[in-house]
């Protein structure tokens, strides 16, 4: 009796601390209802979801196993088996989850998020943005569905869009903190650093120790070339969260601008042993090889980021570029239409491709495919 009384009240006090990312209150609840009952369904599955945002995937899929094995008629630890499958990129695995989830609730909004979000991933844009529409007619005033809207908007450079998607987004949940990252950092795009500051400075009132905002502060500070404040904060990050891959990888790009490639290599390594599914690390080691001139090294990298996610944008542009700088231009052209193949009109690798026909001579085709990657860029005219 108090179990079904119970459940909806604590499923919606873990709602409120995901939105705020309050990972430890998350973690003390958590502990508190195993310590009582270690069979807890929602105390097995917030924990589980808890040591994804860690990278613990092992330890994360036994909790969530069980809570499932425990009570395989509740949608939620089947919702996060989902998520910890779409971070080691096993997305065909993760949508089967997100399936089970809409078998036993059909209106299970945030699986419908993440479904877009996998879409997005595969950069499938018209089925991120039917998946949206889908979740919109569950419930149009959830503001996480105006946040990857927003995403979907940003990764298509539709801007001017994603702004309105995220402000829609915080009007509906003000104190939901991906939503202030996210526009802060489409403000960081634009050029408005102090916009960007004042929203993670909002985030930070929300959530003063957060992990992702802090590192955001630190990535407009990259930008301004400010990079003694823009250490200070990734070094801020560690100091709370020893597993925040990004203030590595950003600690990592302030040590090459500054010529310090091996200090840089050795963050890379503490990435990949972190979380050996970021495609992003390796085409950064790739990028530093190509620095040194090692060749065949970056190419390996490179490879790898690939392979890691299919659907990364950047590694065929650096794989491509790496052919083309070694004049094989015939294996830079053909990546780049791999890529395109893969993942669609990405305005990155028509850009590569426009640049690769510019060095072969090829000016007039150079110059139609710097207008394609040009209109796929919807920039504020302001």
């Amino acid at each position: 009796m108090n179990k079904t009384c119970e459940t909806p009240n604590l499923q919606n006090v873990f709602e409120q601390l995901l939105r705020k990312r309050s990972y430890q209150e998350m973690e003390d609840k958590c502990e508190q209802l195993l310590h009582k009952d270690p069979e807890d369904y929602l105390g097995l599955t917030y924990k589980g979801m808890i040591l994804q945002v860690r990278n613990k995937f092992s330890k994360s899929k036994k909790l969530l196993k069980q809570a499932i094995e425990l009570e395989p008629e509740r949608a939620t630890a089947y919702h996060w088996m989902g998520t910890l499958k779409t971070k080691k990129r096993k997305f065909e695995r993760a949508l089967e989850f997100f399936e089970s989830v809409f078998s036993i609730d059909s209106s299970f909004v945030r699986s419908k998020i993440y479904r877009a979000y996998i879409f997005r991933l595969k950069r499938d844009y018209e089925k991120a943005l039917g998946v949206i529409e889908e979740a919109k007619r569950i419930d149009p005033g959830h503001p996480m569905i105006w946040n990857e809207l927003g995403n979907i908007q940003m990764d298509q450079k539709n801007y001017p869009e994603a702004e309105e998607s995220f402000r829609k987004a915080l009007e509906l949940g003000p104190e939901c903190i991906d939503v202030y990252d996210n526009l802060a950092n489409l403000l960081k795009i634009r050029g408005d650093f102090q916009g960007s500051f004042d929203l993670y400075a909002k985030a930070l009132e929300i959530n003063p120790k957060d992990p992702k905002t802090i590192n955001g502060v630190g990535c407009v500070h990259v930008r301004k070339r400010e990079y003694a404040l823009a250490e200070e904060n990734f070094q801020k990050v560690l100091e709370e969260n020893s597993h925040y891959v990004s203030a590595y990888l950003n600690l990592g790009i302030i040590r090459r601008t500054r010529g310090k490639m091996d200090e840089a290599l050795e963050l890379y390594d503490l990435v990949e042993k972190e979380n050996p599914y970021n495609a992003t690390v390796w085409n950064f080691r790739g990028n530093i090889y190509l620095d040194k001139k090692m060749y065949a090294r970056s190419r390996e990298c490179f490879e790898r980021a690939i392979s890691v996610d299919p659907f990364y944008v950047n590694g065929y542009t650096s794989l491509s570029n790496l052919h083309k700088i070694q004049k094989d231009f015939d294996k830079s052209e053909e990546l780049c239409n791999l890529g395109l193949e893969t993942c669609g009109k990405a305005s990155e690798l028509l850009n590569a491709l426009a640049n690769l026909c510019y060095d072969r001579k090829e000016y007039d085709r150079a110059e139609a495919l710097y207008k394609e990657s040009a209109g796929l860029d919807r920039y504020y005219s302001s």
